[in-house]
């Protein structure tokens, strides 16, 4: 059965102690000058299939992309429906 999108603000990345399908979106809020340190985080967790990423200043949406340990990773677009691989 699918469910309805759920959106959660935590505090930190620590906090996803699990991987969960979703659709979920998690918003953790950081000052620019930390974004290594999430990005660290992030890989700790040893999963991620996916992660998109949002931003106007393509250099920096380039930089994250290589920096993340993910299985896919897609800048500026809907992700809805995406197909690893494709």
């Amino acid at each position: 059965m699918l469910s309805a999108p759920r959106i959660y603000e935590i505090a930190c990345i620590a906090q996803l102690e699990r991987e969960v399908f979703g659709p979920i979106l998690h918003v953790v809020r950081y000052t620019s000058g930390d974004i290594d340190e999430v990005i660290d985080a992030i890989n700790a967790l040893g999963y991620g299939l996916t992660r998109d990423i949002h931003s106007r200043i393509e250099a920096f949406a380039c930089r994250l992309h290589k920096r993340l340990r993910v299985g896919k990773t897609y800048a500026n677009r809907n992700i809805i429906g995406a197909v690893v691989g494709v």
